[in-house]
């Protein structure tokens, strides 16, 4: 219901149901990331029930709002504060002071931290730096983090725009295992992303140089190892450009004289030059040099500003991020729309090593899914919770897959993983969804890593989501229609089957719960990975670009599947799989209920109508009804 309740939000003509819904799915994201149930208890339905303004109000009020728990660019009080006319008085105040107390710790980056990152240089793995090296890359990353969505926050629609950071990077392990060449965030427009390459760019860059920010038409080519992201960047950057405004135009004039007021920007033919150098004279003639044919075969420029090692201190970087937003704007909030260009292609993302050109010879990978697995068999036999060992281990795997290109250069790919909500679950996974195709394993397709119930076995698949067609259509009515789906679906990515996968459902999770046969169901294709024999790195980034490569296909071209006025029957070869009815021993496998309480429940269900539980939030009340329920 509650992902229901978002996707209408989102969907809203009205702006702060959309503002809200952003914040929920943020909310989400946060207690996913910290091992915790996504549920969002009854704040969903009460939007629905009295409105989105009217929530608000009454959390911001009551300081409930979950202020602390999303950047405060997307909070509650932040879209108060961004439509002051559709709240009272003492809201709007309310929501302000809190803002501003927040923001009197505004993120700091020092002198100290730059030369420990310049100092990490001399090392190559993210594991032989210092605990004050390491403690500066954390610090940097979360500053940086806090200045991307302050800059998103001050752009006059923040929806329309997305803040990416250091690409691949986590705190714990850097870019697998490496040390990025430098930590950025750039905040760009959503419209058209994969087609432009991700640019234009509003940026900050900290390396050993210093720090580097300002505007970015485009990444040099030069910047990325991939021969296919530089062919990329090469054909958006004349997209983007052409965009911009005409040199000396009005528009380009007007922003000019911006841009000259502000003082010490430079105009750059690229990204990490030596600092505070302009290249061309005006803004005018940097517009004329992007939009020659030697700008545009070169493929980049930016507007730049610098602050050496020794001038950080006493820099209101807050003040300065600001500026930027508001100067450069108008060169980034424009209509972005390239429809002859095609719109599968690879969003490119910077190369964080230069040494490292390929995966071959690792096996992290199959290391930390091997980990995961063999603390997961040890937590499963006690009580239902994600302590730090194994979230730190649910974090590991995730964010080696979010670091593969093969996910990081679709911005539209979100990583997800699962051990059970309230209780644990009979067979993990993790899912790679395109939210241009689903944010939810409920529905839609995605790709997903499944594992078996004895653990022996991780299958690869791409699948598809059950459980809002079986509430639409009954279990029967469901299984029909993923048949019908699957089978249309491997007409169009019959080339996987060279990839190694095979276009069937046959795979055996090993359970027998309802919600595994389900998946299996869903199977449209697989390729399996056996626990004591999972593949090196190499093979697992090229099955899994393989798959990430059809599930685009079958997102852009829009599968249309057969009704039953339009099709009687599925074709000869497919069957309708009657499953047996979802039981209490069915109920048992997924719950940390004895049989005679559950048996006790569903009497006084089924005598009186009403059943009512009590306990505090995420133990497992809904799911203790739901699952019941089949």
């Amino acid at each position: 219901m509650a992902s229901k309740i978002i996707d209408d939000l989102l969907s809203s003509d009205d702006k702060i149901d959309r503002e809200i819904a952003g914040a929920l799915l943020e909310l989400q994201d946060g207690k996913a990331e910290k091992g915790l149930s996504r549920a969002l208890g009854y704040e969903p339905r009460e939007i629905k029930e009295k409105g989105a303004v009217a929530v608000i109000e009454a959390r911001v009020m009551k300081s409930s709002s979950g202020f602390e728990d999303v950047d405060s660019g997307s909070s509650y009080e932040a879209i108060v504060d961004r439509h002051p006319e559709r709240f009272r008085e003492e809201v709007v105040t309310s929501a302000r002071q809190r803002l501003q107390t927040r923001q009197a710790t505004k993120p700091e980056i020092s002198s100290d931290d730059v030369r420990l990152i310049a100092n990490s240089r001399a090392k190559q793995k993210y594991a032989e730096l210092s605990e004050g090296e390491k403690a500066a890359y954390v610090k940097v990353t979360a500053a940086l983090e806090a200045l991307g969505n302050r800059v998103k926050s001050k752009l006059s629609d923040p929806e329309k725009f997305e803040v990416r950071l250091t690409s691949g990077f986590h705190i714990k392990s850097g870019v697998r295992g490496y040390i990025p060449k430098d930590l950025w965030f750039s905040v760009s427009p959503q419209q058209n992303a994969k087609a432009l390459a991700g640019m234009p760019q509003i940026f900050m860059i900290v390396s050993e140089r210093g720090i580097e920010y300002g505007y970015g038409a485009s990444v040099s080519p030069n910047d990325f190892s991939q021969q296919s992201v530089k062919d990329l960047v090469r054909s958006a950057a004349p997209l983007v450009f052409d965009k911009l405004p005409s040199a000396n135009s009005s528009e380009a004039t007007r922003i000019q004289t911006e841009i000259e007021a502000a003082g010490n920007w430079f105009y750059r033919r690229k990204h990490r030059l030596p600092p505070k150098q302009n290249d061309f004279k005006s803004f005018n003639e940097w517009l004329g040099y992007l939009q020659s044919a030697q700008g545009k075969k070169s493929a980049a420029g930016t507007i730049s500003r610098y602050i050496n090692d020794d001038e950080i201190e006493g820099v209101d970087l807050f003040s300065e991020v600001e500026e930027m937003a508001r100067i450069f704007e108008p060169l980034l909030d424009r209509d972005w729309g390239a429809p002859n260009q095609p719109n599968n292609l690879p969003r490119p993302v910077e190369d964080q090593h230069p040494e490292e050109a390929s995966l071959e010879g690792a096996a992290e990978f199959a290391e930390k899914l091997t980990h995961f697995l063999k603390l997961f068999d040890q937590k499963r036999t006690g009580p239902f919770t994600i302590d730090s060992e194994l979230g730190t281990a649910m974090q590991d795997l995730k964010s080696w897959l979010e670091g593969l290109l093969a996910v990081y250069s679709r911005p539209t790919i979100n990583v997800k993983m699962s051990v059970g909500q309230g209780g644990w679950t009979k067979t993990p996974w993790i899912a790679l969804l395109d939210e241009r195709e689903t944010t939810s394993t409920q529905r839609g397709t995605y790709v997903v890593f499944l594992i078996a119930e004895d653990l022996s076995v991780t299958y690869l698949t791409l699948n598809q989501g059950m459980t809002e067609l079986r509430d639409s259509l009954g279990q029967r009515g469901a299984v029909e229609r993923m048949l019908q789906v699957a089978e249309a679906a491997r007409l169009r990515i019959q080339s996987l089957d060279q990839a190694g996968f095979v276009l069937d459902n046959n795979i055996d999770l090993r359970s027998e719960t309802g919600a595994a046969k389900n998946y299996e169901i869903g199977t449209i294709a697989h390729v399996d990975l056996t626990s004591d024999s999972i593949p090196d790195d190499v093979t697992i980034n090229r099955l899994l670009s393989a798959l990430l490569k059809a599930y685009d296909t079958l997102i852009d071209t829009l599968i249309d599947t057969p009704t039953d006025a339009e099709d009687e029957h599925l074709g000869p070869n497919v069957s309708v799989i009657d499953l047996e009815p979802y039981g209490i021993e069915d109920a048992l496998d997924e719950l940390f209920l004895e049989r005679d309480d559950v048996e006790r429940y569903l009497d006084i269900w089924s005598n009186k109508k009403n059943l009512i539980l009590q306990g505090a939030p995420g133990v497992g009340k809904s799911w203790s009804l739901l699952v019941p329920c089949g």
